[in-house]
């Protein structure tokens, strides 16, 4: 994992911080994005709106069985796993816990 972007829990919530390089070509995107665009998004904004905004996984966390054409984390995952030979046994476990598994 980049040393620069790095993900941490804690006790009600995941941060996401973007240090070092990885933050100086960010905020240098956003720079340029926002010329362009004639907007004054901040490199936090820029990434929500293009990045996580976008994605649906993402977005429908807070329902463990979004609306029936939503992508959902958990079938991503499967989605992303798909290959493995106990795939099913993931699926089943997700689905078991009350989660869909649309991708």
């Amino acid at each position: 994992m980049n040393n620069t972007i790095i993900c941490t829990d804690e006790p009600n919530a995941v941060t996401v911080k973007i240090t070092g390089k990885a933050f100086d070509n960010l905020k240098r995107i956003a720079e340029i994005f926002n010329a362009w665009d004639e907007n004054d998004l901040t490199p936090a904004e820029l990434l929500y709106r293009s990045v996580i905004a976008p994605d649906d996984s993402i977005m429908t966390l807070d329902e463990p069985k979004p609306d029936k054409y939503a992508t959902t984390l958990p079938g991503s995952l499967c989605d992303a796993y798909g290959d493995a030979p106990d795939v099913e046994e993931l699926r089943k476990a997700f689905i078991d816990a009350g989660f869909a598994i649309q991708s």
